[in-house]
């Protein structure tokens, strides 16, 4: 857990059907990236100060990546390599 005083509790958009559109397009692509393949982001951030960023836990359960990524990227994907 994250100390008190460098974690900002984060709103959760989970109830109101995901986070609002414009939300998403100021995220990192490597986070909507995760988002899509089924991804979801734990609870709040830590801020750090010394590096400069604000971390958070993405948590990507095997068993949660969608199906159509699965099958461009899972057994058999070098045959999409260019």
């Amino acid at each position: 857990m994250a100390l008190p005083h460098r974690y900002p509790r984060a709103q959760s958009h989970a109830e109101g059907g995901g986070l609002p559109k414009t939300a998403l397009q100021l995220l990192p692509p490597l986070i909507k990236g995760y988002l899509r393949l089924g991804a979801f982001v734990g609870d709040g951030a830590v801020i750090d100060r010394q590096f400069g960023t604000t971390d958070v836990l993405i948590i990507l359960p095997v068993s949660a990546i969608r199906a159509r990524y699965l099958a461009y990227f899972g057994p058999g994907a070098e045959r999409h390599a260019a």
